[in-house]
């Protein structure tokens, strides 16, 4: 988790209304694997 936070922060160049934002493709592309894949 951290590093993706990290990765989208570097990615926004800082840009704290970009990460507030909710992006929906960003969380089902990015996000939601590794959560499926840790749940087992």
């Amino acid at each position: 988790g951290c590093v993706t936070g990290l990765i989208i922060l570097l990615w926004s160049k800082g840009a704290s209304s970009h990460i507030l934002r909710f992006d929906q493709d960003l969380f089902f592309i990015y996000l939601l694997p590794p959560i499926i894949f840790n749940a087992g």
